[in-house]
């Protein structure tokens, strides 16, 4: 299985599982000033059900680079799907979030690796789901532990302002998420999260750039850049949407058939080094 592609898939759900809190953000603005802002926020989200891009991906991991592209495909509180393709028309590997597993798979070597969230103790403990990365994926802010935000979790949110940028914070537990928004346009330009244990430190930021509409409606990211970080390995990846629809025929979920190996997670982490 490809290193590089396996590596991305799996930190990034680890890194969710593993951040605590860092430094409080101080200077809050008042509350009915950040449920306004919060309010607009969530309005400019676009309501469509599914997107279905055509992407690039690249990343860069132990000093070797990785082009290829593929698609993005994902259908609301049902499944997000990255299929990736070298040379163009190979297709090497997908890796697919439902909201009960995730599922890496390796189409070349005919090997996956799938894991459930309520596997991974700490996920369930921090309240990290499918609704989480959704929510990372469709650039929309998000409470651990719930399906999507309303407007009484709107209280909930911190937020410190500076000019046109503002700073939005929660704490769930011992973790504190931080997303980064565009006052003006009413956008979401970032989340973060972030741990700092002894000499080691683990990180997730998802960046968001490139905004067009979608089918002529609100507008869509058309740019991510994921950076993970765990124990002193990290990750780059960025992923462009070169064209974005809103057609919905896809299936929900990767039909394997009996030619692809199971491996365990244990065999993962001893090939990535863990």
């Amino acid at each position: 299985m490809n290193r590089h592609i396996l590596a991305l898939a799996f930190i990034i759900v680890v890194v969710l599982a593993g951040c605590r809190s860092t430094k409080q953000v101080t200077g809050d603005v008042a509350r009915n000033e950040v449920v306004e802002l919060l309010t607009a926020i969530d309005n400019q989200r676009t309501t469509q059900e599914c997107i279905d891009a055509k992407i690039r991906f690249s990343t860069r991991l132990g000093g070797q680079d990785l082009s290829l592209t593929g698609k993005l495909q994902m259908r609301r509180d049902a499944v997000i799907r990255l299929q990736l393709v070298a040379f163009g028309f190979v297709e090497a590997a997908r890796i697919e979030f439902t909201p009960t597993d995730v599922t890496i798979i390796d189409r070349i070597n005919k090997r996956y690796v799938q894991v459930s969230y309520d596997e991974v103790e700490t996920l369930k403990h921090h309240g990290i789901t499918f609704y989480t990365l959704q929510s990372l994926f469709w650039n929309e802010l998000f409470r651990p532990g719930q399906q999507r935000v309303t407007a009484a979790d709107m209280k909930a949110f911190y937020a410190e302002i500076a000019g046109d940028v503002a700073t939005i914070s929660i704490d769930h537990k011992d973790i504190k998420y931080r997303w980064r928004a565009n006052c003006k346009a009413r956008q979401l330009t970032a989340c973060g999260v972030s741990l700092a244990a002894g000499d080691e430190s683990t990180g997730l930021n998802w960046t968001y750039s490139d905004f067009r509409k979608v089918n002529g409606e609100k507008q869509f990211p058309g740019a991510y850049r994921i950076t993970a970080n765990m124990g002193g390995q990290g990750i780059n990846a960025d992923i462009t949407l070169t064209t974005i629809t809103d057609n919905n025929s896809f299936p929900t979920r990767t039909d394997l058939g009996s030619k692809y190996q199971r491996m365990e997670v244990s065999e993962v982490k001893k090939m990535l080094g863990m």
